[in-house]
């Protein structure tokens, strides 16, 4: 029996950074990326998107109230999330 390749669009939650970067936020990508390289092993076409939510007010006030620009690129919420996410597509 030939099974038909299916086309899947897999998305995570985005971590938001306007806290810490905690395990939580690395199993939900985790899981999902066990699962889509099982499907892509089935021969499914697989697109798999992941990114970060680094804007909006939440953001804005958790920024200021630190001493940096929203905007700014050494900001460490933002470059924590960054340099885990560099660091998991390594692997």
């Amino acid at each position: 029996m030939t099974q038909v390749a299916k086309k899947i669009l897999v998305t995570c939650a985005l971590p938001y950074a306007n806290g810490s970067i905690h395990l939580g936020h690395m199993l939900e990508h985790i899981q999902a990326d066990v699962w889509v390289r099982y499907q892509r092993m089935r021969r499914h076409e697989v697109n798999f998107i992941c990114a970060d939510d680094a804007h909006g007010t939440p953001i804005m006030l958790k920024a200021q109230q630190l001493g940096y620009h929203p905007g700014a690129d050494d900001w460490r919420m933002s470059r924590s999330i960054r340099l885990i996410s560099q660091a998991l597509h390594q692997l």
